[in-house]
């Protein structure tokens, strides 16, 4: 009761101006208990805390027992993805805040992937106590109905794994993808993907909402998709590719999205002689850091 009137305070405190865009996100445990999030976009937001928008950042303070659930920042670039828990201990500069609100820095317009991590959209990470699945997350589809929004959707893999293929989209989550438009509510019934352990010791599911416009379906550069071909798929042991542009480099995933392997590409070919069988996602760079995701299969 304490820390709600703390946050009360604190919240009301705060010179908060209304944003470009902004909408609610409603969690409901088994219980019948729940928590909202807000979410939104404005050309003057950062990836820092913004007051203006009623931020506030939260980290320092433990999650208790009722059901909380909290909106963050975070860069996962830097970190191996294959990592099935991240914590606070091991990687303190993972998540930037905590808060109740997160406001991205965009505009109703396509987004510039130079100027965005990993050329990826804006997003904003999910942080949910593990101890409180399974619950439902609902939201109002109609506010994602139009050309600033339409393909947003709520992923378990991490951000720059996506850019490439629509079979990202919804990640491992159940019966995906989940476009913000297309449906207005999720089940999560269990873990999925990533956890995180706070630096107050909590356990919480990680996932990542991208607000998307209608351009961010294809790569960024579509004539390199075009360009690029590998075989034999399925393939036993050698993957071969085939390019009009020089491919320098490879990050290799498992369809659970954990990376297995990157590298140089020498001789236009990868070795997949060590891997098990199953489907896999290859993303492949060129010399000018354009990037392809392609799928294939081992045997």
């Amino acid at each position: 009761m304490k820390k709600s009137l703390v946050l009360l305070i604190m919240f009301l405190s705060v010179n908060i101006y209304s944003q470009e865009f902004s909408t609610n996100l409603v969690f409901q445990d088994a219980n019948g208990n729940t928590d909202t999030l807000i979410v939104g976009y404005d050309p003057a937001a950062t990836v820092l805390v913004d007051e203006q928008f009623g931020e506030v950042d939260i980290s320092g303070l433990p999650i208790g027992d009722s059901l909380e659930v909290r909106l963050a920042q975070t860069d996962i670039r830097e970190f191996e993805y294959n990592y099935e828990v991240w914590s606070f201990a091991e990687n303190p500069n993972l998540v930037t805040y905590q808060s109740k609100i997160d406001i991205l820095p965009r505009k109703c317009e396509s987004y510039d992937p130079q100027e965005t991590i990993s050329g990826a959209p804006p997003h904003s990470t999910i942080l949910i106590p593990i101890d409180k699945l399974p619950l439902q997350i609902s939201w109002d589809s109609t506010v994602f109905d139009n050309e600033c929004l339409k393909n947003s959707f709520l992923t378990s893999w991490p951000s720059d794994t996506l850019w490439d293929t629509q079979s990202f989209l919804g990640g491992n989550i159940p019966n995906g993808p989940h476009t913000m438009d297309g449906i207005s509510e999720l089940l999560i019934d269990k873990q999925y993907g990533h956890q995180y352990i706070s630096a107050s010791n909590d356990t919480m599911m990680v996932l990542f909402l991208f607000l998307h416009d209608l351009h961010l379906t294809v790569s960024v550069d579509e004539q390199i998709k075009t360009a690029i071909k590998i075989y034999p798929n399925p393939t036993q042991d050698i993957l071969k590719i085939e390019s009009e542009k020089e491919i320098q480099s490879y990050k290799l995933y498992n369809a659970m999205g954990q990376l297995q392997r990157s590298g140089v590409v020498e001789n236009s070919e990868i070795s997949t002689i060590y891997l098990i069988d199953g489907s896999y996602y290859l993303q492949l760079f060129d010399t000018e850091g354009r990037l392809q995701t392609v799928r294939f299969v081992k045997y």
